[in-house]
């Protein structure tokens, strides 16, 4: 066989492996239906949004929201409890489907992964019981702040300390709430409507915001390689905002507040 024939041959044989891949990419939805279960990162530590209920049964607002999802796929639901950390390697490395766990969309991780329109917002914020003198960042010199790992509270956390605040890091929301519960911290990082069970149950201590550090949009977390899953979750999205309005029904009855207008993505 001539060079020019094996050139050709070899050719060949790559665009039609590139063009198998591309089909086993572009098949990933069709994946999930077909094995007919969508596995979704949750975060059953992070109330109202994702908890162990009294009959010990995840609940919460993204559980569901993944319910209701699971249910338009025509699927059954699969939860993969994870931790803030874990939300996203477990996506990347294909031991979830999707995260839908708080996910708050920043620049940093859209390397990652891709982030779907918003379907919740949270403002973040750092609290501390009344009694404790916080009105400027200047005021957290000299005190210990809980953050869980992995999260945008804990990177603003950091960026708005001054020199003497400590950053002490964990590995969920719940060890960074019982750290402030516990007195181990004098601060607490934290998405505000996560805050809500510790302030229900110790209203002595008049737990409050005392520093707003910023408005998180929440997205399902989707990998990068599976475009057709993003339009999908973009299509029920939009869906259910804007058409029947469930996750705006999901929202109000366990944050306890009407869902503001969200942007697109």
């Amino acid at each position: 066989m001539s060079i020019n024939k094996i050139a050709g041959a070899a050719f060949a044989l790559a665009a039609m492996v590139a063009a198998s891949a591309g089909i086993a990419k572009a098949d990933a939805l069709d994946d999930i239906i077909s094995r007919g279960t969508v596995r979704i990162a949750i975060d059953t530590a992070a109330p109202p949004f994702g908890y162990m209920n009294e009959n010990n049964e995840p609940d919460g607002s993204d559980v569901v929201s993944a319910k209701l999802l699971a249910k338009d796929l025509g699927v059954k639901l699969e939860i993969v409890r994870t931790t803030s950390s874990n939300r996203i390697p477990y996506l990347t490395t294909g031991r979830a489907d999707l995260t839908m766990s708080t996910l708050a969309l920043n620049p940093e991780r859209a390397k990652a992964v891709n982030f779907s329109s918003p379907y919740a917002i949270i403002r973040a914020v750092i609290i501390a019981p009344k009694k404790v003198k916080i009105e400027t960042t200047a005021d957290l010199a000299g005190k210990k702040i809980s953050a869980p790992r992995g999260t945008t509270n804990e990177t603003d956390a950091v960026a708005i300390s001054p020199p003497g605040a400590e950053i002490i890091r964990f590995d969920d929301e719940a060890g960074a709430m019982n750290a402030l519960a516990s007195g181990q911290v004098d601060a607490y990082a934290v998405g505000e409507p996560l805050s809500l069970p510790l302030i229900k149950r110790y209203p002595e201590r008049g737990y409050e915001a005392k520093i707003v550090l910023r408005l998180n949009y929440i997205c399902v977390g989707i990998r990068r390689d599976q475009p057709e899953v993003a339009q999908w979750v973009n299509t029920w999205i939009h869906y259910h905002l804007h058409n029947d309005g469930q996750l705006k029904e999901i929202y109000k009855k366990f944050i306890g507040q009407e869902l503001p207008p969200l942007p697109p993505l």
